[in-house]
C-alpha cells in the first residue's frame, strides 16, 4: 500500500498481529536517502485538548533564540534540549489554581536541583508542556523520572 504525505511518498507494509488483532504499520525508507521530518496530523474529535485550551505557544517564551545557544563544557560544546509533556490519569482537569501554583514551583526547583535550564514551562488544566536544556550528562529518562516522580509525590501530600 501506498501513502502520500506532505513531503515525500513513504511504503507502508500492514499486517495483523496474532495476539492484538489490530493492525500494526511498519514504515521505512531507502538507506541512501536522508530522513525527513512529516508533518504531524491531527484527527477531529471530542477530546482534542487544541480546541478546548490555549495551546502550549513557544514564541511566548522565546524558545527559538534560547534553543540557539550553544553551551560549553571543559571539553565540549552542546546543544540539548528536550520538550516534555505529560498527563495526569486519565486526563483529569486536576492542574487548576492552587495545585497549578504549586506545581510551577515544584518543577522549577526540581529543574535547579537537576541543574537543568527551564527554558519554557505552560500549565494547562489536563496536561503540562516542559521545554529544558540539559547537559550531556543526564539522561533524558532520568530527567522525565525524577520530575514526574517528585511532582506527584509532593502533590499527593499536599492536595488528596
Amino acid at each position: 500500500m501506498e501513502i502520500e504525505t506532505g513531503y515525500k511518498q513513504c511504503t507502508e507494509k500492514v499486517f495483523t498481529s496474532s495476539l492484538a488483532r489490530q493492525p500494526k504499520v511498519l514504515m521505512w525508507l531507502p538507506l541512501n536517502e536522508k530522513l525527513i521530518q512529516i508533518p504531524f496530523i491531527t484527527l477531529n474529535g471530542d477530546n482534542m485538548v487544541k480546541t478546548r485550551f490555549k495551546h502550549f505557544n513557544p514564541e511566548t517564551y522565546k524558545i527559538e533564540s534560547k534553543i540557539a545557544t550553544v553551551r560549553t563544557s571543559h571539553h565540549c560544546k552542546f546543544n540539548i534540549n528536550y520538550h516534555i509533556i505529560w498527563i495526569p490519569k486519565y486526563r483529569k482537569q486536576i492542574l487548576t489554581g492552587k495545585v497549578k501554583e504549586v506545581l510551577k514551583t515544584i518543577i522549577e526547583g526540581q529543574c535547579k536541583e537537576l541543574s537543568v535550564n527551564n527554558l519554557a514551562l505552560e500549565i494547562m488544566p489536563d496536561h503540562l508542556h516542559l521545554f529544558v536544556g540539559a547537559k550531556p550528562t543526564h539522561k533524558p529518562c532520568e530527567i522525565v523520572h525524577k520530575l514526574k516522580g517528585n511532582t506527584s509525590i509532593q502533590l499527593r501530600r499536599l492536595f488528596f
